[in-house]
């Protein structure tokens, strides 16, 4: 996945993205390394957050997709609306809407 991949990369995270033909619908994960945020209750929101902006579009997302989200670094403010406006600009970057 990361050898074959393309990357798309925003402010706040990357998403590394490789089109199989094999899937019938799409796979994406959401990575929150240690080193981006130290307590776990803030992991698991910026992971919230993406998936509840990947679940909105899940319907639009290429069925042949397989993905990697990595937050690369949290914001200190607003959390949520930069984390969503980031994940989107980044999805609407890498061409895997239909």
């Amino acid at each position: 996945m990361f050898k074959k991949g393309k990357t798309v990369s925003g402010s706040f995270l990357f998403l590394k993205r490789l089109i199989d033909g094999r899937k019938t619908k799409p796979r994406i994960s959401v990575v929150v390394p240690l080193k981006t945020a130290k307590m776990a209750s803030q992991r698991n929101k910026a992971r919230r957050i993406v998936s509840e902006v990947i679940n909105s579009l899940l319907d639009k997302i290429d069925s042949k997709l397989t993905a990697v989200i990595v937050v690369t670094k949290m914001p200190e403010n607003n959390i949520n609306k930069l984390l969503r406006d980031d994940c989107l600009s980044v999805i609407k970057k890498s061409n895997i809407l239909k």
